[in-house]
């Protein structure tokens, strides 16, 4: 059978960094909508999004179980992506627009509107990346698949911080608000054009009607299949440990350059450079997967974000200059290991189909999204209660709680990498252990077809 098409994987790559530009909007940009422009108070905005992240993080197994239970005209996980890409376009609108209402009709339309944007965000997720092992079985390919998602969401990740702010000032012309709106506008089209054109181009290979006739696991049986899964949870835990890490160095890192280092300014030159570390490794990860394994390569990522912030810690000090040379370091293990999860998660979802006999892909390839979400949950709390312990004020000049800072920027996310590393030494499925299983699976296919 013939590899993957080049097509396919510049579709993945994009479909990454086009979804990026509305999910963007509702982490860095929609707190600052909603208290300057909406003029929201800002505990009312804090209760907001605190709820909105929550039924974000509940709503993802749900999510998967309806995904995997459908069995929708355009195919199981294609249609989905049709279906629900222009309902994060319209949702997010509604979560940019400033109408002109009382405030507890306007509290309620936002709320609304930014946990429904997010509802239809993980039915886009879910189904995208249920979509790779669908692509393809051979390890190889999905690892390549996995690499090409990674690099759009670095190179999105820069292009976005490069230009969202200066292009919200733009189309607004003085208002915020109409910049926003016609800037998810853009951005929407993006979004769709990216989802749609992945869909398009995976009609041959989640073709409508594959699964007809047969039965779909009940709900006991997908929660007992993903709880009795030891490689996903092992995966999981690891990944949880590793976003955890990494978030914590982005809730330290505007009060680093503001305080240790003191121009905050630098921040703006901070985020792009580290971020191609980021993308370098994740270009990087394909080959040392292909010649060794996912385990090693996913190992050595983690190693380098803690030699990375090791450095930080001896010799950063206060110039800016070696903190983002070391931080880049850390970034580019981060993009190392990171580029593995989604082939690590399609080798985990075909372990469950060999274990119990029944498919739960959706549910399981849905999973990928939980250890992001809570990364950023426990990152950002340890980071906010990290600086409450050592008693931080803004605008503080206390030489103690500024060497502070610094200490905690670099020495928790490296300790806490540790442990990830540490997780995934017990993890395991290797090349050879899922090829047999996936041999397995498809020879128990073909006797129930024959």
């Amino acid at each position: 059978m013939a590899g993957l098409s080049n097509v396919i994987y510049f579709a993945y790559f994009f479909q990454e960094f086009a979804l990026g530009f509305l999910t963007t909007m509702g982490v860095q940009y929609i707190a600052f909508f909603l208290t300057d422009t909406a003029l929201i108070p800002t505990a009312v905005v804090a209760t907001i999004l605190l709820i909105g992240r929550i039924v974000d993080v509940i709503d993802v197994p749900i999510i998967g179980m309806i995904v995997e239970k459908s069995n929708l005209p355009w195919g199981k996980y294609r249609s989905w992506l049709f279906i629900a890409a222009p309902l994060v376009v319209v949702f997010n609108l509604l979560m940019f627009t400033d109408l002109n209402v009382s405030m507890s009709i306007k509290v309620a339309y936002l709320s609304t509107a930014y946990i429904l944007s997010y509802v239809f965000v993980n039915f886009c997720s879910t189904s995208r990346f249920a979509l790779l092992p669908t692509f393809t079985s051979d390890q190889d390919e999905r690892a390549k698949l996995a690499v090409r998602r990674g690099q759009g969401a670095t190179l999105g990740q820069a292009l976005r911080g490069a230009v969202t702010v200066p292009l919200i000032a733009f189309l607004g012309g003085g208002n915020d608000a109409r910049g926003y709106f016609l800037t998810v506008i853009i951005y929407g089209a993006i979004v769709i054009g990216g989802l749609y054109w992945l869909a398009y181009l995976a009609k041959d290979y989640d073709r409508p009607g594959a699964t007809k006739g047969q039965k779909s696991p009940s709900v006991k049986e997908i929660i007992i299949q993903l709880g009795t899964n030891k490689p996903l949870l092992i995966l999981m835990l690891s990944n949880i440990t590793l976003l955890t890490a990494t978030n914590i160095l982005t809730g330290f890192g505007m009060y680093y350059f503001r305080y240790v280092v003191g121009n905050l300014m630098l921040i703006s030159l901070y985020l792009p450079v580290t971020f191609m570390g980021g993308f370098i490794g994740n270009s990087v990860s394909q080959y040392i997967s292909i010649k060794y394994d996912k385990k090693i390569t996913y190992i050595l990522g983690v190693a380098f974000w803690f030699l990375g912030m090791l450095l930080v810690y001896l010799f950063a000090g206060k110039n800016a200059v070696l903190f983002i040379a070391f931080v880049t370091v850390a970034q580019f293990g981060y993009g190392l290991a990171n580029a593995t999860i989604p082939a690590f998660f399609s080798d985990t979802a075909d372990y469950g189909e060999w274990k119990t006999g029944k498919s739960v892909r959706a549910v399981n390839m849905g999973l990928l999204i939980f250890p992001i979400k809570i990364g950023v949950l426990l990152g950002g709390a340890i980071a906010a209660y990290g600086l409450a312990y050592i008693g931080f004020v803004a605008g503080t000049k206390d030489p103690v709680i500024i060497q502070n800072i610094r200490t905690m920027t670099a020495v928790l996310p490296m300790l806490v990498s540790i442990l990830a590393a540490v997780i995934m030494y017990f993890y395991p499925l290797t090349k050879d252990k899922v090829r047999l299983l996936q041999q397995e699976i498809k020879s128990r296919v073909s006797a129930q077809l024959s």
